[in-house]
């Protein structure tokens, strides 16, 4: 009852610092992963609302609506690198991710490197 747009919009600044362990196989190379994430999310959301003259609760007029959060997230994780060839290796990462507002979660990601020499 209702035609409208939303658009949402993630801005963010990540800092990372990562330590390798010294291992001695040439396979795989762990390290530990830490940093900090400035998040900004915003969301628009405008249109209208469609006049739907059957129901008594029938609703006209328009959609404006604008928010804007802040979030800053402390993360600590741990990820491996598994090096195929020179080249080309695997990364597998899990990191602990919370934020001041009380908001966590555990995140998982996974990913291919190529390095150009």
């Amino acid at each position: 009852y209702e035609t409208s747009t939303e658009n949402k919009y993630v801005f963010e600044i990540p800092i990372t610092l990562k330590y390798h362990f010294p291992v001695s196989s040439r396979f795989f190379s762990p390290y530990l992963n830490t940093g900090i994430r400035n998040t900004y999310f915003k969301r628009s959301y405008i249109g209208e609302y469609i006049e739907y003259t059957s129901s008594p609760w029938g609703t006209t007029g328009e959609i404006d609506k604008h928010e804007g959060k802040y979030f800053l997230f402390a993360n600590l994780g741990l990820g491996f690198n598994f090096n195929i060839i020179k080249s080309f290796s695997l990364i597998l990462e899990s990191n602990l991710t919370y934020s001041i507002s009380g908001f966590g979660y555990l995140e998982g990601q996974g990913g291919i490197r190529y390095s150009f020499k």
